[in-house]
C-alpha cells in the first residue's frame, strides 16, 4: 500500500499518524464489513481510508497555517520595530535639520563668506601636459573668483605633469582658493583635457593686512559667532543622540548596516517558498555625514535596475556616449591609457582617455609587458591609439565581461578598455578587506588587466590586481586588506596586449640597393614589321568557272613565302579569293603577290592573279636586346608586338639598363622580330630615362617569417629608391624583419639592382575579454560614527550638512515606506491564510467524527478507537480554537 504521508508538511505529525493508520489498517482489513446494519449502511474500508486520508491530510495543513501564522505575526512586529526606530531616528534628524537651516540663516556674506583678496603669491597647478616646453607670460582664460591681470610662467616636463616656474603679474583681487584656468592649445596640447588648473594656495602678505585694517568689525558679528556656536554644540548633540538610538537598536549590526542584507525570513503563505525579507540600509560614514552604501551595489551584476528595497534612483540599462549605465555601475567603452604618459604620444595629447571617475589614472606598474621570446621583446605600452574593432560588455550568469575585439594596433602595443567604475564609493576603514574573482579569455594574442581601489575624497589609488598573459586564464580570488581610512570606488580597466608582436607592414626605414642609373623609362617605336598573311586584296582576268585550291604564289614584290590561297574564276572573267589556306611568313602589308594565269586555267600575263597584302598576322616578342644604339646606353631589355597594320608597339622595358639619353635611337633587329635585318628593324627613340615607379613589387625574401608583402617602389635614375606605399602588408612580420625586393622586379637585375630595407611599423589585431563578479566588502570592524561630522562653521559647509541631512531624511523615509508596504503585503497574507481556513470544504465536521465513532463501534476494536479517536480530535480541536485564536 503507498503510504499517504510521504509529503505532509508536517514531519512531526506524519510519524504519528502514520504508525497509528498503519496498526488501524492491518485489523480492518481482516474484518470490516460492507453490510447494512440496523438499517444503517456501514462505511467499506475505502471509505476509512479516504475520510482518514484527507483527515490526516488537513490536520498537515493546519499545522502548517499555524506555524505560518506565528512567522507572519512575528515578522509584522520585527517590522513594527524597525519602524519605530527608523521613526525615531527620522525625528532626530528633522530638528538636526531645523538647527542647520537656522545656522545657515545667521551667516551672511560679511561673516562667513567674506576672505582676503589680493595678489596671488604662490599656486599649485594639475592638468595633463601634453608637450615638453616652457611657455611664457601665459594668461589664463577664467577664474572662480573675480581675480584680475595674472599672468605665468608655466613648464611642461614631457611626462603629463605642469610646473609653476614663475608668476610673471600677480594681478589684483584673488583669494586663497580661487582656481584659474590656463587652455591646453595655450600649452601645446589640442584638447581641453590639456588644460591647466592654478589654485591659488596664499596671497600677499601686505595685501592681507591692508584688508584686515579695512574689515576691523568682527564685533558685529559677535552675537551670530555665539548663536552659531551653540547651534553647532546642540548639532553634535543631535548627532550623538542618532548615533545611539541606531547603536542600541537590535538592527544595528554588520550584517544590516554592513549592506543589502537580510534581517530573517518568514513565510508568508502555504508554501515554504512564499519568504519575504526586510533589510535596513546603512546610515554609517566617516565623511561629512554623507550617507553611502556599506557595500558595492549589484555585485554578482545580474540586477538591470535597482535592487528592492534600496534608496538609490533607477537606472534601467542606458547608454550615452562611451559610457553604458548597469546598475550600480558606470562601464567606459573606450580605450584609456594609464599613467605615465610618454611624451608627443596620443595619451599626452589627449587623443586616449586618461582619467577614470574624475581622477587621473594610475601608473601602471608594468607599462611595459614582453613576450618570452629570446631575446624578450619590450612593448611601447598603452599610451597609443587603436583603430577599428569594438569595446562591448556582456554578463554571464554572475560575472560581468569586459570585452576588446579585433583591435588594430601597432606591433606589441597594448590597448586598455574597456573599464568598469562603481556608482558608489564604500567607506572602508584600515583592515577592511576587498575581494573579487576575475579570469582572463584571449580572443586574439593576449590580456592585460589592471584594477584598483580609487579614493574619492584625495584621488589616491590602491592597486588590487596587475597581469598580462597569452593564454586563457581560470577564476582566480583577489584579496586586498586597506592600509587607511576613505571612501573608495572599486575600478577594473580590461585590456588587451600584442604578445606577439608580428603583424603587417604599414612602414618601412633604412633602404639600400643600387637602382639602374639613367635606364631607359620611355621611348617611341618604329618600323615594318613581318609576318603571315591575314587580308589581302585581288585583280585580273579569269578564265573559265572553276576553283581553285591551295593555288601559291608565283612571285612577290617582298620576301614572304608559304602563302597559299582557294580561289574561284565565274566564268565572268572575275576572280574571288575564298580563303587564305596557309598565311605564310614574311609578308609585309602593301606586299604585291602574282600567281601565273596558267596556274588558274588561262595563260600567263593575260590571266594573271595580282594580289596585295592587306594586313598581317600580329605577334608578340619579349626579352629584346638591342642590336645597336646611337649612344652608350646598354643593358635594356624590351617587350614589343606587331600589329595587323605592319606596326611596331613597345609593351614594355622589362629592364632599363644605364647610361642612356633622351633622343638616343635603339635598334632592335628585324629578325628577331619575326622578319630580316635591316627591312624590319624596330627602331627606338628614347623620350624619357631615369625615374620610375613599380608598383605590386613582392619580396624576394625575408629575415623572418613574415609573407604576403608587397609595396610600390620609386627610382630616381640616380641609384636611388623611393618605398612609396605598402601596397599588401601580408602577415607575421616584426618591426626589425628585412625585405629584399629583386632587382630584377624594379628594372634592373638581381642581385646587384636588389633592394632592401627595414620594417620599421606593423599593425597587429588584438583583443581579450576579462571576466569579474563576487566584488565583495569584509570589515575588519563595525563603523563607530553615524551621521558624523555637521559642520556649520562656514555656510558653505552649513548648507552642505543640510544636503548631507536632507538626503538623509529622504533615505530614512524611503524605509519606513517600504517597510510600511510590508506591513501591508504581512496583512494580506494573513487574510489570505483566513480565507484558506474559512473557505476549506475539506476540514471534517463534527457529524463526519460521530460516522466514524460509529463505524470503529461496529468493528469493535477498542484499542483502534482510542488511538484514531486522539488524532481526530486534536485536528477538530485546532480547526475550532488555535487557529482561531491565532486569528
Amino acid at each position: 500500500m503507498k503510504p499517504i504521508f510521504t509529503n505532509a508538511l508536517v514531519n512531526g505529525t506524519a510519524r504519528s499518524l502514520s504508525g497509528d493508520y498503519a496498526d488501524f489498517a492491518s485489523k480492518v482489513n481482516r474484518r470490516l464489513p460492507d453490510t447494512v446494519v440496523n438499517g444503517r449502511q456501514t462505511p467499506t474500508v475505502s471509505n476509512f481510508r479516504e475520510i482518514f486520508s484527507v483527515t490526516s491530510k488537513e490536520l498537515a495543513k493546519t499545522l502548517s497555517l499555524n506555524s505560518s501564522l506565528t512567522n507572519i505575526t512575528n515578522y509584522l512586529s520585527l517590522v513594527g520595530r524597525a519602524r519605530e526606530t527608523l521613526q525615531s531616528i527620522e525625528g532626530k534628524l528633522e530638528l538636526l535639520e531645523d538647527v542647520i537651516n537656522k545656522s545657515a540663516g545667521i551667516i551672511d556674506a560679511d561673516d562667513y563668506n567674506a576672505s582676503s583678496v589680493g595678489a596671488i603669491n604662490t599656486v599649485d597647478i594639475t592638468g595633463l601636459a601634453a608637450a615638453a616646453e616652457t611657455f611664457e607670460n601665459v594668461v589664463p582664460s577664467s577664474t572662480s573668483g573675480v581675480g584680475l591681470g595674472a599672468s605665468f610662467t608655466i613648464h611642461a616636463d614631457g611626462a603629463g605633469s605642469y610646473n609653476v616656474t614663475n608668476i610673471v603679474s600677480d594681478g589684483t583681487g584673488y583669494a586663497i582658493g580661487d582656481k584659474v584656468t590656463v587652455p591646453g592649445n595655450l600649452l601645446g596640447g589640442q584638447t581641453s583635457k590639456n588644460n591647466a588648473v592654478l589654485e591659488v594656495t596664499s596671497i600677499s602678505s601686505l595685501t592681507e593686512q591692508l584688508l584686515l585694517d579695512e574689515l576691523g568689525n568682527e564685533i558685529e558679528f559677535a552675537s551670530d559667532d555665539i548663536e552659531r556656536q551653540g547651534l553647532q554644540l546642540e548639532a553634535a548633540n543631535l548627532v550623538t543622540e542618532v548615533t545611539k538610538i541606531i547603536n542600541g537598536s537590535e538592527f544595528w549590526d554588520e550584517e544590516i548596516f554592513g549592506g543589502l542584507r537580510a534581517v530573517g525570513y518568514a513565510q508568508v503563505g502555504y508554501q515554504a517558498s512564499e519568504t519575504t525579507l526586510i533589510d535596513i540600509q546603512q546610515l554609517s560614514s566617516n565623511e561629512l555625514g554623507t550617507i553611502t552604501e556599506a557595500g558595492f551595489l549589484n555585485t554578482d551584476f545580474s540586477i538591470l535596475t535597482d535592487v528592492e528595497g534600496t534608496l538609490v534612483e533607477e537606472d534601467t540599462l542606458a547608454s550615452s556616449g562611451t559610457t553604458t549605465s548597469l546598475y550600480g555601475w558606470k562601464i567606459g567603452l573606450e580605450q584609456v591609457s594609464l599613467g605615465t604618459f610618454v611624451t608627443g604620444s596620443d595619451a599626452a595629447t589627449g587623443l586616449i582617455t586618461t582619467t577614470i571617475g574624475g581622477a587621473t589614472t594610475p601608473n601602471d606598474p608594468t607599462p611595459t609587458p614582453q613576450n618570452t621570446d629570446s631575446p624578450a621583446q619590450v612593448s611601447r605600452g598603452d599610451d597609443y591609439l587603436a583603430s577599428g574593432g569594438t569595446f562591448s560588455y556582456s554578463i554571464s550568469g554572475s560575472s560581468l565581461i569586459l570585452t576588446s575585439d579585433n583591435l588594430t594596433l601597432n606591433g606589441g602595443d597594448v590597448a586598455h578598455g574597456p573599464y568598469l567604475i562603481s556608482d558608489n564609493a564604500v567607506d572602508l576603514n584600515a583592515g577592511d578587506k576587498v575581494s573579487f574573482k576575475w579570469k582572463g579569455d584571449v580572443t586574439d594574442n593576449a590580456f592585460d588587466v589592471y584594477a584598483y581601489l580609487l579614493n574619492s575624497s584625495t584621488g589616491a589609488k590602491v592597486e588590487l590586481l596587475d597581469e598580462y598573459g597569452n593564454s586563457d586564464t581560470s577564476f582566480a580570488s583577489v584579496d586586498n586588506t586597506i592600509a587607511s581610512d576613505g571612501s573608495y570606488y572599486f575600478v577594473m580597466v580590461a585590456g588587451t596586449f600584442d604578445y606577439d608582436f608580428t603583424g603587417t607592414i604599414t612602414a618601412t626605414e633604412s633602404v639600400t640597393g643600387t637602382s639602374t642609373i639613367s635606364g631607359v623609362t620611355g621611348a617611341s617605336i618604329s618600323g615594318t614589321a613581318r609576318s603571315g598573311i591575314t587580308s589581302i586584296t585581288s585583280s585580273g582576268t579569269s578564265s573559265g568557272a572553276t576553283t581553285y585550291s591551295g593555288v601559291t604564289q608565283s612571285t612577290t614584290s617582298g620576301s614572304g613565302s608559304g602563302a597559299s590561297f582557294n580561289v574561284t574564276s565565274d566564268g565572268s572573267g572575275n576572280y574571288t579569293i575564298n580563303s587564305i589556306s596557309a598565311s605564310g611568313s614574311g609578308y609585309s602589308v602593301s606586299d604585291t603577290i602574282t600567281i601565273n594565269g596558267s596556274s588558274l586555267g588561262g595563260t600567263d600575263s593575260t590571266h594573271d592573279l595580282a594580289l596585295s597584302v592587306a594586313a598581317i598576322s600580329p605577334s608578340s616578342f619579349t626579352g629584346l636586346t638591342q642590336l645597336s644604339t646611337t649612344g652608350s646606353g646598354s643593358g635594356a631589355v624590351f617587350s614589343i608586338s606587331t600589329a595587323s597594320d605592319g606596326s611596331y608597339t613597345l609593351n614594355d622595358i622589362s629592364t632599363l639598363g644605364s647610361t642612356y639619353s633622351i633622343a638616343d635611337t635603339i635598334t632592335v633587329s628585324g629578325a628577331s622580330l619575326g622578319g630580316e635585318t635591316t627591312s624590319n628593324d624596330a627602331t627606338l627613340t628614347v623620350s624619357s630615362v631615369g625615374t620610375k615607379t613599380f608598383s605590386g613589387v613582392r619580396q624576394l625574401s625575408t629575415s623572418a617569417s613574415g609573407t604576403g608583402g608587397a609595396f610600390q617602389i620609386s627610382i630616381d635614375g640616380a641609384g636611388g629608391h623611393t618605398i612609396n606605399a605598402v601596397t599588401s602588408g601580408g602577415s607575421s612580420y616584426e618591426v626589425g624583419d628585412t625585405v629584399t625586393l629583386s632587382g630584377a622586379d624594379l628594372g634592373g637585375v638581381t642581385t646587384s639592382n636588389d633592394l632592401t630595407f627595414t620594417i620599421s611599423t606593423i599593425d597587429a589585431t588584438a583583443g581579450a575579454s576579462i571576466y569579474i563578479s563576487d566584488v565583495s566588502i569584509t570589515r575588519l570592524n563595525e563603523s563607530d560614527d553615524i551621521l558624523a561630522g555637521i559642520d556649520l562653521s562656514t555656510e558653505t559647509k552649513a548648507n552642505a550638512a543640510a544636503a548631507v541631512v536632507a538626503a538623509a531624511l529622504k533615505q530614512i523615509k524611503y524605509r519606513d515606506s517600504y517597510l510600511a508596504g510590508k506591513e501591508l503585503a504581512l496583512t494580506s497574507s494573513i487574510n489570505e491564510i483566513t480565507v484558506q481556513r474559512t473557505g476549506s470544504n475539506l476540514l471534517l465536521p463534527p457529524s463526519n467524527t460521530n460516522l466514524i465513532e460509529q463505524s470503529v463501534r461496529d468493528i469493535k476494536r477498542n484499542e483502534v478507537i482510542s488511538s484514531i479517536l486522539g488524532q481526530i480530535h486534536k485536528a477538530d480541536s485546532l480547526s475550532k480554537t488555535g487557529i482561531l485564536k491565532l486569528m
